[in-house]
């Protein structure tokens, strides 16, 4: 069939008595073209048709698209005037189903000023009080006496108020992490109180701490305490303070002062610029301040307990103010602005240093100045030559070392192949740059120990050494605990006699007790003490009588019984 004649034939089938209105019959495709559907119109209040109001806008029609044209020409938005139509049914329902519907998009700039306003308003909103009762907290430890909860753990409970803790007097430690407290109250009973952890709560101001004059341990970090003021002021009793993470910018010698007790102390990801303060802690074995602003250190000479410092990612050129610390032993001044550790002086105790994230290239003299040295990272510096890297030849005690990073060390460098040559220099090497060494057993035997941790791992050399002290004192006390006992229990045994009394002996003792106990003073020795005779072999010994022991006549009878037994000693003369 030709094209012609099918056009023909379905013009002639489109000419049928179905209305345009209804629809076209299944199967019978358009030919003319198709009027656009009139628009939806709002309803007017009064006659009931569909208007178009003045503040809508949109390019669905012909009359929006024409409206929002004349607004853009003459700037000012004018009412379309559109006459009111009547619609059938029909075409009422079929304009609904075509109606378009927006979303505001992420890009929208209306959304996002809505939803930082109502972010606003939440944050503006006060919060509700949250906190736990005292009975509560009894049932929580399952305990029935507040005097024999010693810990109350509080962490994550989500209380906004410290509970009212006055009946709990014999309180050792209390956790209230993990919070939204935002003040420090109800604390003036709790005077037993020994470790307190209030890290990760919102927390502005330090007080209501005065009367906790046994505190040993204060956790404060994750907070939003912008100035100690006289918060710790009587903490003499002090040993850890957590102060990381939190909003100072400033610290003074007065906030200070009264811990003189404190052993150690973090104040790392905060805002200060000076640490004089410092200075005046004499007792003071750790300090961490990395994060912060120093540009320069005040004289720590007086702090000669110090074995630990963290001053990583400041901007630090001079360490001079740290230099000959007797007792250090560990120090971290990576990501700083270091050319030069000549300031240092010289450190007899420096057994791990982290100079990673600096701009040194001198290696020369560091084995007058660390002699015991064993842990070294020089991660991303500056060293060019490998003749600067010779010079670690002269740190004797060296067991790990990283140099990734350094032009030396790079693919252009002098020796990319680092690994191989430190390991011939230095044949004591057990870690180079993160990696243990493996070597081949040779004629000096098997290859040598590899170290139990580096200088990443949790536990410090130090930490492990006061663990085993302080189990081998606990052993030597069970010791000698045990010994004493077994002691004490061979005094008792000794104590005892070495036979059993006579049973004839005992039942005349009990029998004349009532008689004789006011007519004869009693022996100054026990009748048990005296040793019993011992029987003759040739002499058969006397059976005890089986009759009641109470009458006279037997009593004479196992008297002489007993006599008969005992040899005559003039016929032994």
């Amino acid at each position: 069939m030709k094209r012609s004649d099918m056009e023909a034939q379905m013009k002639s089938r489109s000419r049928g008595g179905v209305p345009k209105s209804v629809g076209r019959p299944i199967g019978v495709l358009p030919i003319e073209t198709r009027k656009p559907l009139p628009p939806r119109l709002p309803l007017s209040s009064s006659t009931g048709a569909r208007r178009v109001p003045s503040s809508r806008a949109s390019s669905t029609t012909s009359y929006r698209s024409l409206a929002s044209s004349r607004s853009t020409r003459d700037k000012t938005e004018r009412p379309l005037p559109v006459p009111d139509l009547e619609l059938d049914d029909a075409t009422a329902t079929v304009a609904s189903d075509q109606d378009i519907h927006f979303i505001d998009g992420p890009g929208n700039s209306s959304t996002s000023a809505s939803a930082s306003a109502r972010s606003a308003l939440q944050s503006a909103r006060p919060q509700e009080t949250k906190t736990i009762t005292p009975a509560e907290i009894l049932e929580l430890c399952q305990e029935e006496n507040f005097y024999k909860v010693y810990e109350v753990d509080l962490h994550g409970a989500e209380i906004t108020v410290i509970p009212d803790l006055e009946k709990f007097r014999k309180l050792r430690v209390l956790d209230l992490s993990g919070n939204h407290i935002c003040k420090l109250q109800h604390l003036d009973f709790n005077q037993d109180l020994r470790d307190l952890k209030l890290y990760d709560n919102k927390i502005s101001k330090l007080e209501g701490l005065g009367s906790l004059k046994e505190l040993c341990n204060l956790q404060l970090q994750h907070n939003q305490i912008e100035s100690l003021g006289k918060g710790l002021s009587g903490q003499k009793k002090l040993k850890c303070l957590r102060l990381d993470s939190n909003r100072l910018s400033k610290l003074d010698t007065s906030e200070l002062v009264s811990c003189v007790s404190l052993t150690s102390l973090d104040l790392s990801n905060n805002r200060l610029t000076n640490l004089s303060a410092i200075s005046y802690l004499p007792n003071l074995e750790e300090l961490f301040a990395a994060g912060n602003g120093l540009q320069k250190l005040t004289d720590l000479h007086r702090c000669k307990k110090l074995t630990e410092i963290d001053l990583s990612r400041n901007r630090l050129s001079d360490l001079s103010a740290i230099s000959g610390l007797p007792a250090l032993q560990i120090l971290d001044v990576s990501d700083n602005q270091l050319k030069s550790v000549t300031s240092l002086g010289k450190l007899k105790s420096l057994e791990d240093l982290n100079l990673s994230g600096n701009q040194l290239s001198d290696l020369s003299g560091w084995g007058t100045s660390f002699p015991k040295l064993q842990i070294l990272n020089l991660c991303d510096n500056m060293v060019t030559t490998w003749k600067q890297v010779c010079c670690l030849k002269e740190v004797p005690e060296l067991v790990e070392v990283s140099l990734a990073g350094n032009p030396v060390t790079l693919e252009g460098g002098e020796c990319p192949a680092h690994h191989t040559y430190l390991m011939t220099m230095l044949p004591d090497l057990e870690v180079i740059d993160g990696a243990h060494v493996k070597r081949s057993s040779g004629k000096g035997g098997a290859a040598p120990v590899m170290r139990p941790m580096s200088a990443a791992s949790v536990l410090s050399v130090k930490q492990i050494d006061m663990q085993l002290k302080t189990s081998v004192s606990e052993q030597e006390s069970l010791h000698k605990s045990i010994a004493d006992r077994f002691a004490s229990l061979k005094t008792v045994f000794d104590s005892l006699p070495v036979k059993p009394p006579s049973s004839v002996a005992g039942a005349g003792a009990v029998s004349s007790s009532s008689s004789s106990s006011q007519a004869a003073p009693p022996s100054p020795l026990p009748p048990d003490s005296f040793p019993s005779p011992a029987p003759s072999p040739s002499v058969p010994t006397a059976a005890a009588p089986q009759s009641s022991r109470c009458s006279r006549r037997n009593r004479i009878r196992a008297a002489q019984a007993f006599a008969a037994t005992v040899p005559d000693e003039d016929n032994d003369g």
